[in-house]
């Protein structure tokens, strides 16, 4: 019986550390995308257009490709549905 209480415990915590984990990865992730277009209006503001312009599409595409990862994701872990007659 503690084998198992302790083999419990375990897996919570190391469930807990992945939604930890999970966490952190979108917090850094939102601070690239922020980042790219803070640097993006620093550039604008300092007459490089080019590269204010391309640091800007850098953080949409960063955004989309998130977007679309996470779109993939939940439409992989749905349980496949069966047509009605």
């Amino acid at each position: 019986m503690r084998m198992a209480e302790r083999d419990q415990k375990h897996f919570h915590r190391i469930q807990n550390a992945s939604y930890a984990l999970a966490f952190l990865g979108e917090i850094l992730g939102w601070s690239i995308v922020v980042l790219a277009m803070v640097g993006a209006f620093v550039l604008v503001m300092k007459d490089k257009k080019l590269e204010g312009a391309f640091s800007f599409f850098s953080g949409l595409a960063l955004l989309a490709a998130g977007y679309y990862e996470r779109k993939k994701a939940r439409e992989n872990s749905k349980p496949p549905t069966t047509p009605k007659a």
